[in-house]
C-alpha cells in the first residue's frame, strides 16, 4: 500500500513538473514581459553588458550605472544576448534558461522536504504543489530573479544543514553559494547573520567563520561598486532606479514607521496566504482567510524547525520578514516567494497537528469531544478540498486566462511602440509608465513618473492620481512626449482610478495629441505653454 502511494505521488510530481515545463515552453514568447517592469530593466541591463556599454540603465536620459540590482542574472542573460541579439525573438532563449532554473528549483524543493524528514509521498505531493504554483510558473518563464534566487537560497540552506556534520569546506561552499544569491537579490543579506549564528550555536564556530569569509567578498564587491558609481541626484526617478538605500532613507522615518509596519505586516501575511491559495485575498472575507492560512503556515514552520532541528530556513525567513516590515514598499507575493517551500511544509505540518488533535479528541470517548472532533475534521476536509481545487483552478484556468490577456495586450503595446518609433525623432525623450519596455522597442530615451513611496501609505487615491497627472520633471530633465496606455499604473491604481487619471492628463493644456485610440494616446508637450502656466502659478 505504501509503495503504491509513493509511486502515485511520484508520478503526480513528475507530471506537475512536465506540465510546468510545457507551460513555460508554450509561453516562450513571454506575453506578459514588461508587466512587472523590473523584467524589462533586467533585460536592457543585460543588453548593455552584451554590447559592451557596461552595467548601465541605457533607457534613462543620462544612462546612469546600474547600482540597484546586483549583476548575476543580467550577466547570465547577457550571454544569451550575445548569442541571440534580436529582441524580442531572444525571449524564447531566455525562457529555455528559465525552464532549466525551474527544473532545478523543483528538484531542490523535493530534496528540502526530504531533508526535513517528510516521507517520499509527502515530499512529492508538496513538490507537486510548488510545481503547479501559478506565480512560480509565471516567474520561471520571465526575466526575473525570484526563481534563480530560490534555487541559490535552497542550495545554501541545504549545504548549510549538511555542513553541520561535515568539514569546514562545506560551510565555505555554502557561503560562496550565498554570495551568488546576494548577487542575484540583495534579499539574501540576512544569510550572513542567520547561518553563522545557527552554526555557532551548534558549536561549529570554524564553520560559521568559514561561511562568513566565503560570503563576504560578494557583499563587499557589490557595495564597492555601488559606492563608487552611485548617482548624487536625489530626485525620485534617480532614487528609484539606482539607490535602494536612498529610497529607504527618503521614505521611512520615525513619523511613519508605525503605520508602515502595520500595513507591511498585513500585506506580508496576505501575500503568504495568496501564495498558498492563489488570489484568496482578493475579497474582504478572503483577505481574512489568507491571513489565517499564513499564520497557520508560520506556526507549522516553527513546529517543523523545532522537531527536525533544522533552523536555517526558519531563521532566514524570520530575518527576511523583519526586514520587509520596514521596507519602503508593501511586500506582496513576489517578496515572499522564496519562502514558498517553507510555507507549504509549515501548512502541511499544521494540518498534521490538527489531525493528531482530532484523533486525541475522538479517542476520549466523550460525546462533546467527539462532536468537536467531527466538526474540526469536517472543516479540515473542506479546507483540503478548497485548497486543492483552488490550486487546480489557478493553474489550469486563471493562469492561462491571464497569459491570453497578456498576449493580447502585448500585441497592442508593440503596435503602439511601432507608431511611436515612426512619429518621434531618435533623441526625443518620452515619459511613459512602460519606459524600459518602450526603450527596448524604440531606442528612445525614456523614464516614468515615480511617486514618493510614502504616498502609498499615507495618501489618498486622489492625491496619488494628482501626483501622477502632474508628471513632474526629474532633476530638471525635460521630456518631449508622454505615452499613456491602458496597461499603465496597474501596480498602483485599479481600472476605475486609471480611467480617471487618463481624464486628468487629457485635460492638460500643455499637451497635444499626436495619435490615439481606445488603448493608447501619444501626447506632445508644448514647453512654452507649460512655462506660461508655471509663471501664472508663481
Amino acid at each position: 500500500m505504501q509503495s503504491w502511494v509513493q509511486r502515485s505521488a511520484g508520478v503526480l510530481f513528475l507530471l506537475a513538473v512536465i506540465s510546468g515545463l510545457a507551460f513555460i515552453w508554450e509561453q516562450r514568447d513571454m506575453p506578459s514581459f514588461g508587466s512587472i517592469q523590473d523584467d524589462a530593466v533586467y533585460m536592457l541591463s543585460a543588453r548593455a553588458i552584451s554590447q559592451g556599454d557596461g552595467y548601465r540603465l541605457t533607457h534613462l536620459p543620462n544612462q546612469p550605472v546600474q547600482t540597484k540590482y546586483p549583476p548575476f542574472l543580467p550577466t547570465a542573460v547577457a550571454a544569451i544576448w550575445a548569442i541571440s541579439p534580436n529582441f524580442p525573438g531572444n525571449l524564447a532563449s531566455v525562457a529555455v534558461f528559465g525552464s532549466m532554473v525551474f527544473l532545478a528549483c523543483m528538484g531542490l524543493c523535493y530534496l528540502t522536504m526530504r531533508n526535513w524528514g517528510f516521507s517520499v509521498a509527502s515530499s512529492a505531493l508538496l513538490g507537486t504543489l510548488a510545481a503547479a504554483n501559478p506565480l512560480v510558473l509565471k516567474l520561471s518563464g520571465s526575466v526575473m530573479t525570484e526563481i534563480p534566487f530560490m534555487v541559490l537560497l535552497l542550495t545554501t540552506l541545504w549545504i548549510s544543514n549538511w555542513s553541520s556534520s561535515r568539514t569546514v569546506k562545506w560551510a565555505a561552499l555554502a557561503g560562496a553559494v550565498a554570495g551568488l544569491a546576494y548577487l542575484t537579490r540583495t534579499a539574501a543579506l540576512p544569510l550572513i547573520v542567520t547561518v553563522p549564528l545557527i552554526l555557532w550555536l551548534q558549536s561549529r564556530r570554524r564553520h560559521a567563520i568559514a561561511f562568513v569569509l566565503a560570503m563576504a567578498p560578494a557583499l563587499v564587491c557589490w557595495q564597492i561598486w555601488v559606492m563608487s558609481n552611485r548617482q548624487q541626484a536625489s530626485d525620485w526617478v534617480t532614487l528609484y532606479y539606482t539607490n535602494y538605500a536612498g529610497l529607504e532613507l527618503a521614505t521611512v522615518s520615525w513619523q511613519n514607521i508605525g503605520q508602515m509596519v502595520y500595513i507591511n505586516l498585513d500585506t506580508l501575511l496576505t501575500g503568504m496566504g495568496n501564495q498558498l491559495i492563489p488570489l484568496i485575498g482578493e475579497s474582504f472575507i478572503g483577505h481574512q482567510f489568507a491571513r489565517l492560512v499564513a499564520v497557520a503556515a508560520l506556526l507549522g514552520a516553527y513546529r517543523l524547525s523545532r522537531c527536525s532541528g533544522q533552523w536555517h530556513y526558519g531563521a532566514f525567513a524570520l530575518a527576511n520578514c523583519l526586514m520587509l516590515l520596514v521596507w519602503h514598499y508593501p511586500p506582496n507575493e513576489r517578496f515572499t516567494l522564496p519562502l514558498l517551500p517553507l510555507l507549504l511544509a509549515g501548512l502541511w505540518v499544521e494540518c498534521e497537528h490538527l489531525v493528531a488533535l482530532i484523533r486525541m479528541a475522538w479517542n476520549r470517548q466523550d460525546k462533546s469531544n467527539r462532536f468537536a472532533a467531527i466538526a474540526v475534521a469536517t472543516a479540515l476536509v473542506c479546507f483540503g478540498i478548497f485548497f486543492f481545487s483552488s490550486a487546480a483552478e489557478a493553474r489550469f484556468v486563471l493562469l492561462p486566462e491571464f497569459e491570453a490577456h497578456a498576449r493580447q495586450q502585448s500585441a497592442q503595446l508593440r503596435d503602439v511602440f511601432a507608431r511611436v518609433r515612426d512619429v518621434t525623432s531618435p533623441n526625443a525623450t518620452i515619459l511613459s509608465d512602460q519606459d524600459s519596455l518602450l526603450h527596448l522597442h524604440t531606442g528612445r530615451p525614456t523614464y516614468r513618473t515615480i511617486i514618493p513611496p510614502a504616498m502609498l501609505y499615507r495618501e489618498t487615491t486622489d492625491s496619488i492620481q494628482q501626483e501622477l497627472a502632474n508628471m513632474p520633471d526629474a532633476a530638471g530633465r525635460q521630456w518631449d512626449y508622454v505615452l499613456i496606455t491602458k496597461a499603465d499604473w496597474r501596480h498602483t491604481l485599479n481600472e476605475i482610478d486609471c480611467a480617471k487619471l487618463h481624464q486628468r492628463i487629457s485635460a492638460r493644456q500643455d499637451l497635444r495629441v499626436v495619435f490615439g485610440n481606445d488603448f493608447a494616446t501619444l501626447y506632445q508637450r508644448n514647453s512654452a505653454t507649460r512655462a506660461a502656466m508655471d509663471g501664472l502659478e508663481h
